[in-house]
């Protein structure tokens, strides 16, 4: 590359980096607007991890306490609330709300 050609690149950077903010923000509002959707426990990655939507419902097996459920897990992050229920997303889940009080096999204490 000569230099004539790498300085006329150097010219696109701000425009990239101008773009790739306006795209991302647009993203978010986006998501905001629409809302995310609800994990299905019908899913197939949700499935294979037993999730459901209420802990009670939870293999008696698997859940060996009473506090194992969404909101006490490490990967449940942004609580919120939708239709009147308290959720939040959960980074399994590709940040896709679950329920409060649902549980999966992949729970881990948070703190």
């Amino acid at each position: 590359m000569d230099r004539r050609s790498f300085l006329r690149s150097l010219a696109f950077f701000p425009l990239a980096a101008w773009l790739g903010r306006n795209v991302f923000a647009a993203d978010a509002k986006a998501d905001a607007a629409v809302g995310k959707k609800l994990v299905k426990p019908t899913d197939p990655l949700p499935s294979a991890l037993k999730y459901t939507d209420d802990a009670k419902k939870a293999p008696k097996e698997l859940r060996k306490s009473n506090d194992m459920m969404c909101k006490t897990c490490i990967q449940y992050t942004k609580k919120t609330t939708l239709k009147g229920e308290e959720v939040g997303t959960c980074n399994l889940f590709n940040g896709g709300y679950v329920k409060s009080g649902g549980w999966c096999m992949s729970w881990s204490k948070k703190g």
